[in-house]
C-alpha cells in the first residue's frame, strides 16, 4: 500500500501481475458495473482498488460521546482509539510484505515443476504448510475489501431498521433499549457493553441516535473489529476444502476485481455445500479451492489441472458477480462482464443486495 493516504484494497504488486507496461507505467484494464456508458478505462495500477483513508479510524467519535454525556472508565474502550487511527492500515501493509513473499515462492515452485519433467511432482503440487499459507492470505484478502465492508453496513442498516419498525409498536422503551444495546455488541464486537453504562433513564432517542453515528462514523472501527474477529475463523474454513491450481491455456485471461476471493455460485458462502472459491493468481494460474462435496473435489485434490474454455468463463463470470464494483483484465475484453450486467442488473448496482437476514428476536439479559 505505501501511502496512508491512498490506501489499496487490493495489494499493487498483485495488480501488478496483470497489467501492462505502457509508457514506464503499470497499467490494467477495468470494467465499471455502476456505468452504463464509458464504464472500460485503462488505468495505472497506483489509481486502481484505492481509496483515500479507506482504512483510518475516524476522529469524531470522541466529540460525539461527549455531547451525548456517555463517559465510560476511559473512552478507548467504547471506540477502540487505542489502537491509533493507522493501525489497520499498517497491519495490512505488512500483511502484503508476506502475502508477497508466499506468492513469489508458490509461483517459482509451480514454473519449475511445470518446465520439468516430473510427473509424480504434478500430479500433487498443493501441500498442508501451501493451504495453511494461502488460508490466510485469501481470508485477509476478503475481509479487508470495500465488498466486506459494505456488507457489514448493510447487515447494520437492515437490522436497525426491522428493529425501529417492529419494536417501536411493540415493546416498552426498556426492552428497546436492551435490543438495540444488544444489536450494537453483536455488529461492533470491539466495543464492550459493559463499559456503555448506558442509564435506564436514557432516551430511545439518544441510543438511536449513537446507533447510527455509530453507523456513519465508526464503519471502519466495525470493520477493523470484524477482521480481527473472523480471520482466523475463516481461515480454517478455507483449510478443509480441497485444493487445485488451474492453468490456462486458452487466449482467454483470468479477471480479476475489487473482491478478487470469489465464489461460485456467488451466492454461496465459503463454507457452503458444493461451492468453489477461485482466486487467480496471474493470467494463466488460479487457485481453486472446493467443498468436499463438489464433483471434481477429490479427484483434482493438489494437483495442477488444464481448465476448459467453459470453465475459464465460468470462474469470470464468478468475478463479474462477486465484485463490488470495478473488474480487471490484462487486456480489454469485458464483453461476458457486459452480458452479465445486461442480464443481471440487479448485480450492477450500489442498491444491490448483498445479505439476506433472517430475522429473530434476541435474549438480552
Amino acid at each position: 500500500m505505501g501511502s496512508t493516504t491512498n490506501q489499496h484494497y487490493v495489494p499493487r504488486f498483485y495488480l501488478k501481475k496483470f497489467s501492462n507496461l505502457s509508457s514506464g507505467k503499470y497499467k490494467i484494464y477495468l470494467f465499471d458495473k455502476f456505468r452504463v456508458k464509458e464504464n472500460i478505462h485503462f488505468s495505472n495500477i497506483k489509481n486502481v482498488a484505492t481509496s483515500n483513508g479507506f482504512y483510518d479510524f475516524p476522529i469524531e467519535s470522541e466529540k460525539f460521546f461527549d455531547d451525548h454525556n456517555i463517559h465510560p472508565e476511559t473512552l478507548s474502550d467504547i471506540v477502540n482509539l487505542s489502537v491509533g487511527r493507522k493501525e489497520f492500515d499498517r497491519y495490512l501493509t505488512k500483511y502484503e510484505v508476506k502475502m508477497q513473499s508466499i506468492y513469489n515462492a508458490f509461483e517459482n515452485r509451480v514454473s519449475d515443476i511445470l518446465q520439468s519433467n516430473n510427473i509424480s511432482q504434478k500430479n500433487k503440487i498443493i501441500n498442508k504448510r501451501d493451504k495453511q499459507r494461502w488460508s490466510q492470505v485469501l481470508s485477509t484478502q476478503y475481509l479487508r475489501t470495500p465488498a466486506f465492508r459494505k456488507a457489514i453496513q448493510e447487515i447494520k442498516l437492515k437490522t436497525d431498521r426491522w428493529h425501529e419498525d417492529q419494536f417501536f409498536a411493540e415493546r416498552q422503551a426498556s426492552e428497546i433499549l436492551k435490543i438495540i444495546i444488544f444489536n450494537i455488541s453483536i455488529y461492533y464486537p470491539h466495543i464492550p457493553v459493559s463499559s456503555l453504562k448506558l442509564a435506564s433513564e436514557m432516551s430511545v432517542i439518544t441510543v438511536l441516535s449513537m446507533q447510527h453515528k455509530l453507523h456513519n462514523e465508526q464503519i471502519a472501527l466495525s470493520h477493523y473489529g470484524t477482521f480481527q474477529k473472523r480471520v482466523g475463523d475463516l481461515s480454517k474454513i478455507l483449510q478443509r476444502h480441497k485444493w487445485s491450481l488451474g492453468i490456462n491455456q486458452t487466449d482467454i485471461p483470468f479477471y480479476i476485481s475489487d473482491n478478487p476471493v470469489a465464489r461460485s455460485p456467488y451466492s454461496a458462502g465459503y463454507g457452503s455445500e458444493g461451492v468453489e472459491i477461485l482466486f487467480p493468481l496471474n493470467p494463466k494460474f488460479i487457485l481453486i479451492l472446493r467443498d468436499k462435496k463438489h464433483p471434481k473435489a477429490t479427484e483434482h485434490d493438489g494437483k495442477i489441472v488444464t481448465l476448459s474454455t467453459s470453465e475459464i468463463l465460468v470462474y469470470n463470470a464468478a468475478q463479474v458477480y462477486c465484485s463490488e464494483r470495478f473488474v480487471y483484465c490484462q487486456k480489454n475484453e469485458f464483453e461476458l462482464a457486459k452480458q452479465i450486467c445486461i442480464e443481471n442488473p440487479e448485480i450492477c448496482s450500489d442498491a444491490k443486495d448483498r445479505v439476506k437476514i433472517v430475522y429473530e428476536i434476541p435474549k438480552y439479559d
